[in-house]
């Protein structure tokens, strides 16, 4: 009686020996199929996570009249821009260094309602805002010289088409299309692909929250 009574128990303990070597056999195929046949493609798909590529716009060609004037080439912009830094609120060393820099770049920064929300809202998503526009080089220095290590503060530069002569002879020398930033008439139309010179790239590393 009591062999018969084991013999139920043995043929579970054996059902569940095998349905255990089945699970291990098909967690280790799935694991063999991830690591081993799609390891290439995760390991692109996970350098994407991180790893973000850049355009950087050449700098178009500068136009010289026959005598060697310069009528035509490209200026600086610099743009001040606020980095958020996942702050719930703005810290009040973070209001006093919003207070300066408008006192620097004589705008309305902390007296704007509205841009102060925006700051509030990007601070909390890490996101960028724009707080001052085409800066001034002696303003630019300034702020380079006093923050050159505040993580809110970032500069944010460009080159814009300039001509040096304003109107004169633009019949001549043509303009740009802020579109797509290519002539449109005249020698800058003529000389388009001469002038438009070639895109360059960089690799840029990102962390979870999308910041460099």
């Amino acid at each position: 009686a009591c062999m018969n009574d084991l013999q139920p128990i043995d043929s579970r303990l054996g059902s569940i020996t095998i349905a255990l070597i089945c699970v291990l056999f098909l967690i280790s195929l799935r694991l063999f199929y991830l690591q081993i046949i799609w390891n290439t493609y995760y390991i692109e798909r996970s350098e994407k996570n991180f790893l973000r590529i850049e355009a950087i716009p050449s700098q178009r060609g500068t136009i010289y009249d026959c005598h060697g004037n310069l009528i035509a080439t490209n200026r600086p912009v610099a743009h001040l821009i606020w980095n958020g830094t996942g702050n719930r609120t703005l810290s009040q060393q973070q209001k006093k260094l919003l207070g300066h820099l408008e006192a620097i770049t004589e705008s309305s920064i902390t007296s704007n309602a509205q841009l102060m929300q925006s700051i509030v809202s990007a601070e909390k998503r890490y996101q960028q805002i724009l707080l001052a526009q085409d800066i001034p080089l002696q303003q630019l220095s300034q702020i380079t010289e006093q923050y050159p290590d505040a993580p809110n503060i970032g500069i944010s530069t460009h080159f814009e088409r300039y001509y040096p002569y304003g109107p004169y002879a633009s019949h001549v020398i043509g303009y740009l299309s802020r579109q797509v930033d290519s002539g449109q008439m005249g020698l800058e139309k003529i000389c388009n692909d001469l002038l438009k010179g070639q895109e360059g790239s960089v690799l840029k590393t990102i962390n979870s929250t999308g910041r460099n």
